[in-house]
């Protein structure tokens, strides 16, 4: 069950006895939640080594049958000359690379922004050119943590 969260973008389902459907989201979301937690305690001033280690070590206990996409977005100082990249990789072994520039005026914040749109149509293509694949879960792991914290300030300098 969803606990009270102090995000404003995460939202608490209750469930009911009339709805189970709204309980096995609250519980796959529960579940999504705990998965994408780094296994290990790390902030800001964690080695850069260990860093990468324990984010590898983290996705590496992600089940192998869930879609795994990566994005990022970015830009010289934060502000001009943007870009932006998805790495996505399917269950089957197979790959594919969406990456493009955003324009010379683009924020970071609006090239992470492209790159999450780009990977969800990416996405949205790929359930629908495959109904079977619907029915597995999908991991949608976003690297850079500026866009969710930009987008609830609403400040686009991030």
């Amino acid at each position: 069950m969803l606990k009270d969260s102090d995000d404003p973008m995460v939202k608490t389902v209750q469930p009911s006895v009339k709805n189970d459907r709204k309980w096995k989201v609250a519980e796959a979301i529960d579940e999504a939640k705990e998965c994408l937690k780094m296994k290990e305690d790390t902030n800001k001033k964690t080695d850069p080594d260990l860093l990468k280690l324990e984010a590898e070590i983290t996705i590496l206990t992600y089940p192998p049958d869930w879609i795994h996409i990566y994005t990022d977005g970015s830009a010289f100082k934060a502000t001009v000359n943007a870009g932006y990249g998805v790495y996505a990789c399917f269950p089957d072994g197979t790959s594919k690379e969406i990456y493009g520039a955003c324009g010379e005026t683009c924020s970071d914040y609006e090239a992470e922004t492209i790159g999450i749109q780009s990977a969800l149509e990416l996405l949205n293509t790929t359930l629908n050119k495959n109904p079977t694949a619907k029915k597995k879960c999908s991991d949608f792991l976003r690297l850079p943590i500026s866009t969710p914290g930009a987008a609830r300030r609403n400040d686009k300098r991030h």
